[in-house]
């Protein structure tokens, strides 16, 4: 979509959880007025913002860099409400899905979650959760 686009829907709260702050100017165009970014990140390098764009709509800026148990809660509640899910990346838990998730990571490439994958046995077995008798008397 576009920020022209019929279907586009104004962004009230742009919450970011990368490792760094994206470029934010080609974001703004589809933010709501008055909208807020949340920076729930740290990085070294300088925050660059395209002062116009940003200010004549009424944007702000909040940043927090820990957040409570209440928060984290309030958050999820929020996801869970508007229907936002994560995106992930999934390799698999072996030696070479491994190596394939940290090369990815070290050269700047991993776009989402990355997710370790257990993989079935080879020999056929389902693998199941083992579970005491005190667990199923609850």
């Amino acid at each position: 979509a576009t920020a022209e686009s019929p279907t586009h829907s104004p962004i009230n709260v742009l919450l970011i959880t990368s490792n760094e702050v994206p470029d934010l100017g080609p974001l703004l165009p589809f933010l709501a007025r008055r909208a807020t970014i949340v920076l729930m990140t740290i990085q070294t390098k300088p925050l660059l913002v395209p002062y116009m764009s940003f200010i004549l709509p009424g944007h702000r800026i909040i940043v927090s860099t820990e957040a409570s148990r209440k928060n984290h809660l309030a958050m999820l509640e929020f996801a869970d409400r508007k229907g936002i899910a994560p995106l992930v990346e999934e390799f698999p838990m072996t030696e070479a899905g491994i190596k394939l998730a940290f090369a990815k990571l070290e050269r700047g490439e991993m776009r989402y979650r990355g997710v370790l994958v257990a993989q079935e046995p080879e020999h056929g077995r389902k693998r199941h959760r083992a579970s005491s008798q005190s667990e199923d008397s609850e």
